[in-house]
């Protein structure tokens, strides 16, 4: 393997480690390179490294062992048809999800537009920046957490207990389809304007525009899904 740029890190090592895994360089079942020797290796940090076995882990490449390390598992896993497959097998389920999001998200934007407090629509605007810069760096990784990151944040701007721990409980169902959907450069870039239209609602204090533009956001993640069901 070779040293990687410094440009979108993470997905630069995912390849190398993948390729790495294809060409027979790990066999299946075999542990890879320790964090320190891959940083050594790869000429990157270790926080780089983890992020990418979690991506690995993901698409089907690597399986993560607690206080193991991490194993070459497949040399052929989720290509992009696979990625399609998954979307086939879980789309129901997840399209189940969207829906009761779509009743509590709209709550949710309404609450915090009353209740927020300049500091914490500040760290809003802070999280949908370095959103950006995610998306444009390709970090599907990053994007996927701070994708997230944005829909906590307006659940904490409500103030309500109840709210945030049943986002919470829809969260963990969705972690996965977010790394699997923002695995593709199109679904990275799909969330941008939509939050902007939520952030600036809320910047204005706007409760109808900012339910409005939560509920246009939470249609084209379903549509999204049966799009991908549909290349299946």
């Amino acid at each position: 393997m070779k040293a990687v740029e410094k440009r979108s890190r993470t997905e630069q090592v995912v390849d190398s480690i993948r390729d790495s895994i294809i060409k027979g360089e790990f066999q299946i079942g075999a542990k890879l390179p320790s964090e320190d020797s891959l940083c050594n290796t790869l000429g990157v940090s270790r926080s780089t490294i983890r992020e990418a076995f979690r991506v690995l882990q993901t698409m089907g490449y690597v399986e993560l062992k607690p206080g193991r390390g991490a194993f070459a598992m497949n040399t052929n896993p989720r290509d992009l048809a696979s990625i399609y497959r998954w979307f086939k097998v879980n789309t129901p389920k997840l399209e189940d999800f969207t829906e009761v999001r779509l009743v509590l998200e709209p709550l949710a934007i309404e609450m915090a537009i009353e209740r927020a407090n300049n500091r914490e629509i500040q760290e809003l605007k802070n999280i949908n920046a370095v959103y950006h810069k995610a998306v444009r760096a390709g970090n599907t990784l990053e994007v996927s957490d701070l994708d997230e990151s944005f829909h906590e944040q307006i659940f904490r701007m409500t103030k309500n207990s109840l709210l945030i721990n049943l986002n919470k409980l829809i969260t963990v169902e969705f972690r996965k389809y977010r790394l699997m959907s923002f695995t593709l450069a199109k679904n990275r870039q799909s969330a941008v304007v939509p939050h902007n239209k939520i952030l600036d609602a809320i910047c204005r204090r706007d409760k109808a525009a900012g339910i409005k533009q939560m509920k246009n956001h939470l249609k084209q993640v379903i549509i999204d899904m049966e799009n991908m069901v549909a290349q299946a």
